[in-house]
């Protein structure tokens, strides 16, 4: 998978916020069982978030995204003559 970018890149979808996670940690050079022990998860929990997994709690997320020292932002999406409307 290509390197994604903390700064510009849209992440729609839960395999491609689990991969910038992953690849956040892996920079900071911090294994699953540090960003665990850091974050108050479970290796597996780090595990099922870096995954990209659909049944992640929220609250997992955000622990783990503090552990990180990483915020959420939310923004309009762009609208494109190709986008559907749902």
């Amino acid at each position: 998978m290509k390197h994604l970018s903390l700064n510009s890149t849209p992440i729609r979808s839960s395999k491609q916020l689990g991969h910038l996670l992953k690849e956040v940690r892996m920079n900071s050079k911090i294994s699953q069982d540090q960003l665990s022990q850091l974050s108050g998860l479970r290796q597996a929990g780090v595990s099922l978030i870096e995954s990209g997994s659909n049944g992640i709690r929220l609250g997992s997320l955000f622990k783990m995204l503090t552990a990180l020292n990483l915020e959420i932002i939310i923004r309009p999406r762009p609208q494109h003559p190709s986008d559907s409307h749902e």
